[in-house]
């Protein structure tokens, strides 16, 4: 009776012990971004896949994070020299808020945008010197963050973050 009961302990113990393990790595994943490439629902589609800015060539880009502010709608990351910048700016053209969802713009994704045409001009509502850039493309500097860990595809852009057409 004694050996069937410690048989018994012992084997609550190791899925209790499991059960321990999964909670601790699903939290690791909720709270601090942990990415696991491998999670990946069947149904979803890959759409675009995020670049490195070393992986461009022969084109002229920005990078930039899109913000809602009044009269702007892109911190600069980096400017088209390359610099470190946090300049606010206008981006008009086939920009990503066009194509994307809400959610996905604020997860903190920063975006390469590809420049036809910069524009710098006064603007009396503003009382100030505005940078505009006019851009014909964009895609998403790697790592691709999303609002959810399951479909946490650090390298792609999926389907499901795209608006529905």
């Amino acid at each position: 009776m004694v050996k069937l009961l410690f048989r018994y302990s012992l084997v609550v113990l190791i899925i209790l012990f499991s059960l321990l393990i999964v909670y601790i790595v699903f939290n690791l994943v909720i709270y601090n971004g942990i990415a696991i490439p491998f999670i990946k629902p069947d149904n979803e589609e890959i759409v675009k896949e995020a670049l490195r800015t070393r992986q461009i060539i022969n084109k002229k880009y920005i990078v930039g994070k899109w913000v809602a502010t009044t009269g702007y709608n892109y911190r600069l990351i980096k400017n088209e020299n390359g610099n470190n910048s946090s300049e606010l700016c206008r981006v008009t053209g086939k920009t990503p808020e066009k194509e994307i969802t809400y959610d996905f713009l604020t997860a903190g994704n920063s975006f390469i945008l590809y420049i036809i045409e910069k524009k710098q001009y006064y603007d009396p509502d503003f009382s100030e010197e505005i940078t505009e850039y006019v851009i014909d493309g964009w895609d998403v500097l790697y790592p691709v963050k999303h609002d959810s860990p399951v479909t946490a595809q650090p390298k792609y852009v999926l389907k499901s973050d795209y608006y529905e057409e």
